[in-house]
């Protein structure tokens, strides 16, 4: 048999004595007041002392020990008005806890407020692309009607003929307008309010950027992934389409946006009026450490280059004035 000689548990071997002796709680001084290190490397020198102890001895009153600070007692009463009034360690203990769920509460609330943000930022940005591209096309139109009007007066038949080839001159040249760069090597303008619209997206920023850089410019629609259930993204080098890894492919152009992000940062972020620098930069910490954002992140990357394929080859269908399949 074995012993503990501070409360005098009986073990039938000494693997049970340990896991006993190495419990979370310790067990209340009834004969020997020594630590349970000292048992578990000095059994026999207390061996001796326990027996007498047992035999002669009255053994000790029950001491009871708060969990918290330590502290003994050997009434039961004044340790219970202790640990419910004046345990400093316990309130401690507890106001700590409290204040950890109300930051926690507090960023639920603040993320689901920029959520409510985005959705509405992202249809105003929408719009504003939109006209954008309605001017640009209006000055073409002018820039080709001011062309035209010139040879008005000439006769019917080689004005027709003029205007004729003018027109699939400025059709085929509309066509080949850009050329689609090769991933990697994209051709980005960008100032300080465009950082500015992208830094307000917050939690959502590297999907924004990789939605101005490789899906709202033609020539930069050099990237897709042409099925959920396969395993490939497609990207285009040296004007051919490539099979890549798409799990390696998400993984490298993520980090690739993040380190542009803080670029942007360090370049425009003295000149934000909206957005705060120091907010920015913490939320792209967050994104890159936190697992479950990182996977919210990369799936929405998925969604992204998936849903916009078909955009994507059609573009580089233009490119060469037919459609080709890809």
């Amino acid at each position: 048999m074995k012993y503990c000689f501070r409360c005098g548990k009986e073990t039938k071997t000494k693997s049970n004595l340990n896991s006993h002796l190495k419990n979370k709680k310790e067990c209340n001084i009834i004969y020997l007041d020594i630590s349970r290190e000292k048992i578990i490397n000095n059994y026999n020198k207390y061996y001796d002392k326990y027996i007498e102890c047992i035999k002669g001895e009255k053994p000790l009153e029950k001491i009871y020990r708060c969990y918290y600070c330590d502290k003994t007692y050997i009434k039961k009463n004044s340790y219970n008005v202790h640990k419910k009034k004046y345990c400093k360690m316990k309130e401690n203990i507890n106001k700590r806890e409290i204040f950890n769920d109300f930051l926690h509460t507090k960023y639920n609330l603040l993320k689901l407020e920029y959520e409510e943000k985005l959705k509405t930022n992202t249809e105003l940005i929408e719009k504003e692309l939109q006209n954008k591209i309605k001017t640009q096309l209006e000055n073409k139109i002018k820039h080709l009607e001011d062309k035209i009007i010139p040879y008005t007066e000439v006769n019917n038949n080689i004005c027709n003929n003029i205007i004729n080839n003018n027109i699939n001159n400025n059709i085929n040249n509309i066509n080949n307008i850009f050329i689609i760069n090769n991933f990697g090597e994209e051709k980005i303008i960008m100032n300080a309010k465009d950082c500015e619209k992208i830094m307000s997206y917050e939690f959502d920023m590297i999907i924004k950027l990789i939605e101005y850089i490789h899906i709202i410019p033609p020539e930069n629609r050099n990237a897709f992934i042409p099925s959920v259930k396969e395993k490939y993204a497609m990207i285009l080098k040296n004007q051919k389409w490539n099979l890549i890894d798409k799990k390696e492919f998400i993984n490298n152009l993520i980090i690739n946006k993040n380190i542009m992000l803080e670029k942007m940062l360090d370049q425009y972020g003295p000149q934000f009026i909206n957005v705060n620098a120091n907010r920015s930069r913490s939320v792209i910490n967050y994104c890159k450490n936190d697992e479950e954002e990182c996977k919210r992140i990369k799936m929405n990357a998925n969604l992204l280059l998936f849903n916009n394929k078909d955009m994507i080859r059609d573009t580089y269908g233009l490119k060469y004035n037919k459609k080709i399949k890809i």
